[in-house]
């Protein structure tokens, strides 16, 4: 039969305790006194030395310091988006503005200067240009001067034979035909000026080019009796010119010199893009006239 524990327990309270022998306790303490201090360590720090206050924090300390740099940084980006943000809201609001107040140009990027050559180029097309006009000019005042002394000659009274009277109603043809050349020279003339003086554009109507004529009655053949000549400009329509106009809107090349821009139709007098003027007969005029893309063009045969 085994022996219970509180059997087991109440042999052991009452084992036998022997005597300590004598003089154990001196030499228990004489022992602990020839021990020696504890090593130092290689700094002169005992190594049972209690850690500082970094030392024991630092572990937990670390990860809070690196959050609060990811947290700054995060910040600082966030402010730099957000100005980014407001810096898009207040050009689209400058680009909503100015698209509202004017049209935007299709041309974005900016002109470059031009160079030397290129404005000796500009140069010598301006100066043949101006020749050009000079030459016209000079050609109007001598057709003015031959218009002049033919109406002199008609305003003279006599007394005419039947012979007389047919060569002075062919002088008076005559005189009209030469005061619509002379009208469509001067309507050339005033073209070939606006088109220079806005980069080879030629204008919508005759009514644009009133600065360039000395008066309405330019735009009225005077052999058309149909039309009533108006005196002023305020009175003057876009419909009301007896001249046919081709070219509105449209440009004035140097390489459409024989583009037709004006017309009369009762002496088959036609006025060239390059300002001069074409006197035919109608079956030349038929053999002549070309249409390219559109355009009337005057081919000399």
């Amino acid at each position: 039969m085994k022996p219970t524990e509180s059997q087991i327990e109440e042999v052991l309270r009452h084992a036998p305790r022997p005597a300590a022998p004598a003089g154990l306790k001196d030499k228990l303490i004489g022992q602990i006194q020839l021990l020696k201090p504890a090593t130092a360590s290689s700094n002169g720090v005992s190594s049972l030395r209690p850690l500082s206050w970094w030392q024991r924090w630092w572990p937990a300390l670390a990860p809070a310091a690196a959050s609060l740099v990811f947290a700054v940084v995060i910040a600082v980006q966030q402010n730099e988006i957000s100005a980014l943000q407001q810096t898009i809201r207040d050009l689209n609001t400058t680009l909503s503005t100015a698209t509202n107040q004017a049209p935007v140009k299709l041309e974005s990027q900016p002109t470059p200067a031009p160079t030397a050559e290129r404005e000796a180029d500009e140069i010598t097309h301006l100066q043949r240009r101006l020749a050009a006009l000079n030459m016209e000019v000079g050609q109007l005042a001598g057709l003015q001067q031959a218009n002049a002394q033919l109406q002199q000659q008609l305003n003279t009274p006599a007394d005419l034979s039947p012979q007389e009277l047919d060569a002075l109603a062919e002088a008076k043809a005559k005189a009209k035909r030469i005061q619509c050349i002379n009208n469509l020279k001067q309507v050339g003339l005033a073209l070939r000026i606006y088109s220079n003086e806005n980069h080879d554009v030629n204008p919508p109507d005759f009514l644009t080019m009133s600065k360039w004529l000395s008066t309405p009655k330019i735009l009225f053949c005077p052999g058309n009796t149909n039309l009533p000549v108006v005196k002023t400009w305020a009175e003057f329509a876009a419909t009301s010119s007896s001249y046919d106009y081709f070219t509105a809107g449209g440009t004035n090349a140097d390489t459409d010199p024989q583009r037709i821009a004006t017309y009369c139709r009762l002496h088959n007098i036609f006025g060239l893009s390059d300002g001069s003027v074409q006197d035919m007969s109608k079956k030349r005029y038929e053999d002549c006239v070309i249409e390219r893309d559109g355009k009337l063009y005057l081919e000399l045969k």
